[in-house]
């Protein structure tokens, strides 16, 4: 009997059973507290993640992934802000604006617009392709990480889609997913071109006025020399008439 008693106290296993392990979220492996602390832990980490991606802190090769990751579970965030305002008439030709989506009827929206094209800057996105070939608007993609600057030579090719279209009395649409950063770029450059007697900095403000945008585009490198290549094929002498600084 006391041999009995002896092997329980040591062995305490024997006559209560292994204790059961503790998890250090304060449960049992497995238990509904521990899954939660997990789920919590998780969504903590991907915001943020999202956080230093918007505020570009991120190594720049990660702005790709990143950025597809979480187009689609960001995009209603996106959507509600820019609710009341989610293309922007900006002139006669251009709108602005954030990325249409198919199953909402975007496509169908736009071309009651008289949109016949559309300019997407979204790396992460390639729009409603099935529905821009059934309505007939042709799509220029000029593929941008979110948060980055448009190439030089997109600058040439968004103003020149753009130009097509003026011609033939048509509307174009330019993207990125909020319509903030990436297509107001070109959007600029369009105004520029479009204008030759104005600036970058009075663009910007005239921009503003109409909708939240990037408030240093005009700062942006390959916009500054954008405007420089307009400037000297205006004046022919190879030199500014402005300061692109402005």
């Amino acid at each position: 009997m006391f041999d009995t008693l002896f092997a329980n106290a040591a062995g305490g296993d024997r006559f209560y059973g292994k204790p059961e392990p503790i998890s250090p979220h304060g449960g049992p492996p497995g238990s509904p507290l521990t899954s939660k602390a997990l789920i919590l832990g998780a969504a903590l980490a991907a915001g943020g993640i999202f956080g230093l991606f918007q505020l570009r802190l991120l190594p720049k090769s990660w702005g790709p992934w990143v950025s597809k990751i979480y187009f689609w579970p960001t995009l209603p965030f996106t959507m509600i802000r820019a609710f009341d305002n989610y293309w922007t008439k900006m002139d006669d030709t251009v709108y602005l604006g954030a990325a249409p989506v198919g199953f909402l009827g975007h496509a169908d929206a736009l071309h009651a617009k008289g949109v016949v094209g559309v300019i997407n800057m979204c790396g992460e996105y390639r729009g409603p392709l099935e529905d821009y070939a059934r309505l007939g608007i042709e799509q220029l993609w000029l593929p941008t990480v979110d948060h980055e600057e448009p190439e030089l030579a997109d600058y040439d090719r968004g103003v020149a889609f753009i130009q097509k279209w003026n011609s033939k009395g048509g509307k174009v649409l330019v993207h990125c997913k909020a319509g903030h950063g990436r297509s107001s770029a070109i959007v600029m450059a369009w105004l520029l071109a479009s204008k030759r007697n104005t600036t970058p900095l009075e663009v910007q403000r005239q921009m503003s006025s109409k909708r939240r945008v990037r408030t240093f585009l005009y700062k942006q490198l390959n916009l500054r020399l954008f405007y420089r290549s307009l400037q000297t094929s205006a004046d022919g002498t190879g030199k500014d008439r402005e300061n692109v600084a402005r």
